[in-house]
């Protein structure tokens, strides 16, 4: 799994929060569509850091009767600010 990239301006700014998202995993295991559900730092980018990271991961799929199916799984990353 790929971190997400803190981005600049928020790393900058210490912002920290942790960002909501539900993700849609197809048959296959791959995202195919992600819908921000809460962010407590808007406007600093790390909603988007969010989505690229989790669109490069790789999920298991769900089954059903021993078929693949499409699930929505709500993800929750949390920014912190390195320390120093």
């Amino acid at each position: 799994m790929t971190d997400p990239a803190y981005p600049p301006l928020a790393l900058q700014r210490q912002i920290q929060g942790t960002v909501t998202v539900n993700a849609l995993i197809s048959e296959n295991g791959d995202v195919l569509q992600i819908a921000v559900l809460n962010s407590q730092a808007k406007g600093y980018g790390l909603e988007r850091a969010t989505e690229v990271a989790v669109r490069k991961w790789k999920f298991r799929p769900a089954t059903k009767n021993g078929v693949n199916v499409r699930v929505w799984k709500p993800l929750s990353i949390t920014f912190k600010t390195p320390k120093k």
